[in-house]
């Protein structure tokens, strides 16, 4: 047992609040632990440090003795960890609590705040350090690019987009490809869900990832090309044919394919570029075919879009009022390009089967 306390000591009861498994104290010359220490200290003296240590992607936040907020700085050269001094010149015990929250730069710098629905998930990937592949390979963050699969732009994708597409944060010069792969065709369906005939539109789209290194030492990383396994928030395999039937189990971006007519015209917003949603498109693991030589197009999936002048069946024809406008102004072609949709609440989603074709039942 430890000796009382008498007229000339003083306890520190150090505690780690709320926080277990992120963050550890090692109080004078004792352990490092994420458990409660009990440390006697002279009356009046000089106290004593705590020394505390975060997890990856944490850092330290606050620390109070009795209730009041006290100084901590950075340890020199030792990332993530911190030093306070307790109980200098205190003649009462002191109670010490510290609390660690997650670091600052996931929202000054990569732009995930309190107010991001995704945040809490972005932070369980990011500390349970793994991926669908394996486990993170580092402990910094790189942000990768992204490169359409026509042309020569570029641009810097989002740690919520990473986390998305599972792509380790950890690993510098990665790089999303993607785009459409193969030209709007049309595609005629004899009695298409109860129609006497239906032209489609079917095209190629095309998502995989690689790495832009060009040290051919580097073994463990150059020439690397996959194809994505899932869109986060969204078990492999798994979709919504309908986003409120659902609403409560969906959290995951999918793919959107737009179009637009060819002038940018549409009854509600005449003159403007108005792009029209089409369809989206959850992926599963399978979608894609894989980079091994195999037949077709590498990491291609070929998708289909309802007749968008269709009156028959829903289409953006009837839903946007491009009827009414060719109408009366005659046919238009539609451009289309699709993107990585940020809206939750869908309309319209359907998986990609794992034979890499929408199926339309």
């Amino acid at each position: 047992m430890p000796p009382e306390p008498n007229g000339e000591t003083i306890i520190v009861f150090a505690n780690v609040d709320n926080t277990f498994g992120h963050l550890r104290q090692q109080v004078g010359d004792g352990p490092l632990t994420n458990g409660s220490q009990v440390v006697y200290l002279r009356k009046g003296g000089d106290g004593t440090n705590i020394v505390y240590e975060a997890d990856l992607w944490f850092e330290l936040e606050s620390v109070k003795t009795n209730n009041l907020a006290i100084p901590f700085s950075s340890v020199e050269g030792q990332k993530r960890r911190y030093v306070a001094n307790v109980g200098a010149g205190c003649s009462n015990n002191v109670t010490v609590i510290a609390k660690a929250k997650v670091f600052d730069d996931l929202a000054n710098v990569y732009g995930v705040d309190d107010n991001d629905p995704y945040k809490p998930a972005i932070v369980d990937w990011l500390a349970g350090g793994t991926t669908l592949r394996g486990p993170f390979e580092g402990d910094e963050i790189h942000l990768a690019e992204f490169w359409p699969l026509h042309g020569t732009g570029s641009s810097q994708m989002t740690l919520r987009e990473m986390y998305w597409l599972d792509m380790d944060p950890t690993v510098g010069n990665l790089v999303l490809r993607g785009g459409m792969s193969r030209a709007p065709g049309n595609q005629v369906r004899e009695g298409y869900m109860g129609t006497d005939a239906v032209t489609n539109v079917t095209m190629g789209v095309t998502l995989y990832m690689t790495n832009k290194t060009d040290n051919v030492e580097d073994e463990a990383h150059y020439g690397q090309a996959w194809t994505p396994y899932v869109l986060r928030g969204v078990a492999p395999g798994e979709h919504s044919l309908y986003y409120t039937e659902s609403s409560a189990n969906w959290t995951s971006v999918t793919f959107m394919v737009r179009g637009v007519l060819a002038n940018g015209y549409t009854s509600d917003a005449p003159g403007s570029r108005n792009w029209v949603p089409l369809r989206w498109f959850v992926f599963n693991e399978d979608s894609f075919n894989k980079l091994d030589g195999s037949e077709g197009n590498p990491a291609e999936s070929v998708i289909e879009v309802a007749d968008p002048y269709s009156e028959a069946i829903p289409s953006p024809a009837t839903s946007a009022g491009w009827r009414d406008w060719f109408r009366k102004n005659g046919w238009a072609p539609i451009f289309f390009n699709w993107s990585i949709n940020t809206n939750t609440t869908n309309w319209g989603v359907s998986p990609l089967r794992k034979v890499n074709l929408y199926e339309t039942e």
